[in-house]
């Protein structure tokens, strides 16, 4: 596992990611983006910012999958994976074929009972089946 720290001097860039090294970053504070290649396996912790998560491929060419409170998107071809966490403030996912959605957590509370929802743009996301992402 390869450990990639941001600093302030990094605000505003856009971040590369790529190899076949499994890569570990941890953002600043501030809007980070990342760009992780469609080969590159990562995980991607932002920070306190509203991130971009740029994946290179295509939005068909990804599965996605809600694990615990992190988002695995799995590489069709190469099996790589991009794991990034969900939070109620959102983040920006992107892909190579321009596509950019919004990734949040929403709680709702009825009474005693919370429910939270994960989604991906307009697509729901859930922990007992992966699904191809549709945008």
């Amino acid at each position: 596992m390869a450990i990639l720290a941001l600093t302030s001097a990094d605000a505003g860039k856009t971040i590369p990611v790529s190899g076949s090294l499994d890569w570990d970053v941890y953002g600043t504070d501030a809007a980070d983006t990342i760009e992780v290649a469609a080969g590159a396996s990562a995980i991607v912790r932002g920070g306190a910012g509203t991130d971009v998560v740029k994946l290179l491929g295509g939005s068909a060419d990804y599965t996605v999958k809600l694990s615990g409170t992190y988002v695995v998107f799995t590489h069709t071809s190469t099996g790589k994976t991009v794991t990034v966490p969900v939070t109620s403030e959102g983040d920006s996912v992107s892909f190579g074929n321009g596509t950019a959605v919004t990734l949040k957590s929403t709680t709702t509370t009825v009474g005693t009972t919370s429910t939270t929802t994960v989604t991906l743009g307009a697509q729901t996301l859930s922990t007992t089946s992966t699904t191809t992402v549709t945008l």
